[in-house]
């Protein structure tokens, strides 16, 4: 409670709009409009980014704050593994993802894309 009493300003300026009740409360009243078509658990989507926070525990450090919001909202938005999708979302990712500043890994690090060679490949499919 403590952290979200922290940065609810933050969570704020990124569209969700969250009151604090009381001392062990709070009350989700909307979540960003980019967000509204996913059928995300969003308070699990709140412990995720306040999880993250976690290691920002002064304040003055709004941009790597910012930046940690972000990356949260935009994994848990992601397209997840096994999970259908229409041709048209999918390209559009990939033309949001070729349009990113690196393309290679997503917000937390991790990779986006791979690199294999022709031979590799085969191999996968036992051509080789």
């Amino acid at each position: 409670m403590e952290l979200l009493k922290l940065h609810v300003e933050t969570l704020n300026k990124f569209g969700f709009i969250i009151e604090v009740l009381g001392p062990e409360s709070y009350f989700l009243k909307a979540v960003p409009a980019y967000l509204k078509n996913l059928q995300a658990d969003y308070r699990q989507l709140i412990y995720n980014i306040l999880d993250d926070l976690t290691t920002f525990n002064a304040e003055g450090l709004e941009e790597k704050i910012t930046s940690s919001i972000a990356a949260s909202i935009a994994c848990h938005s992601a397209i997840k593994a096994n999970e259908e999708a229409p041709l048209a979302v999918l390209e559009s990712v990939v033309h949001a993802l070729f349009s990113c500043k690196n393309p290679y890994v997503c917000p937390h690090g991790r990779p986006a894309i791979i690199r294999m060679s022709i031979d590799e490949l085969a191999k996968k499919f036992k051509r080789k």
